[in-house]
């Protein structure tokens, strides 16, 4: 089990890898980060974020840690991958059919409008070829790992419906709270639309974890990200069944136009059968 993070070596993917690294070391697994290059140019490996380094500025780790003394103390197994190829979403999927990958941790742009049809998302083209969960950290984002390595959960916003099953969001955000130790404060699970829905969800024990449940009027799409700016949400938990309507094929899933304009990073969750 690992967590792949993919890197154009950008200031929005430094934070992603913040995210990348600090799951992969709370979970005490694996760690690749992957550069996918053109091959006209030789990419120096100095460019690759610096794992050590960074735990040590955390205060996770001792200064000067060696690599071959990094996984023993700490169960991090860190790989680091130049790709050549001219499609990098071509490449990592290769790369995740071939490998146990838990989770993928990557930066989104988030465009919008003609800059989308310009620049298509390789983030959104990847989550549609590849059934894994996505941890999207939008460009802009400051996400919820700071710069100094500490966890910032304090609101949680788990947006469910009738369908796709919103139990996996429920009992991954347990999860969540476990990985943390704690350090989830409350998770508010919001259904969007023109009236309640009766969702038969198990909650199980939080802990001092807090869960509401709470209803909203309106576009999902739009009113999920103007609640996570108004509520100063941490992290966006949603499942997703892939675009099914014409319009959504055409702008994209739900999930996927929440992502585009959250104030936090989305964790997405494939729905089980979802090709």
């Amino acid at each position: 089990m690992t967590i792949f993070h993919p890197t154009d070596f950008s200031e929005s993917s430094h934070t992603a890898f913040r995210h990348a690294l600090r799951l992969a070391f709370e979970l005490k697994t694996g760690l690749t980060i992957m550069h996918v290059g053109d091959g006209r140019q030789n990419d120096d490996w100095s460019s690759f974020p610096h794992v050590r380094d960074t735990l040590a500025r955390w205060g996770l780790v001792d200064p000067g840690i060696s690599q071959q003394e990094l996984e023993p103390q700490t169960g991090l197994k860190v790989a680091k991958i130049e790709a050549q190829g001219g499609n990098p979403v071509d490449v990592m999927t290769h790369f995740l059919d071939d490998h146990d990958v838990s989770m993928v941790v990557m930066a989104t742009h988030g465009r919008t409008g003609m800059a989308a049809v310009r620049h298509p998302s390789v983030a959104r083209a990847l989550a549609r070829k590849v059934r894994r969960p996505f941890l999207f950290v939008r460009q802009g984002v400051p996400g919820f790992i700071m710069p100094d390595g500490q966890i910032k959960l304090d609101h949680v916003l788990v947006p469910v419906d009738i369908k796709p099953n919103p139990q996996l969001a429920i009992d991954q955000m347990v999860r969540f709270s476990r990985w943390w130790r704690g350090n989830v404060g409350s998770i508010e699970a919001v259904h969007v639309g023109d009236t309640p829905a009766q969702l038969s969800l198990f909650i199980p024990d939080l802990g001092e974890t807090t869960l509401k449940s709470t209803f909203r009027e309106g576009v999902p799409e739009q009113v999920i990200p103007a609640m996570a700016s108004d509520n100063n949400t941490d992290l966006i938990v949603m499942v997703y069944g892939g675009p099914d309507r014409l319009a959504e094929k055409l702008n994209g899933s739900t999930t996927e136009q929440v992502m585009r304009m959250a104030p936090c990073p989305v964790l997405a969750l494939p729905e089980p059968g979802y090709e």
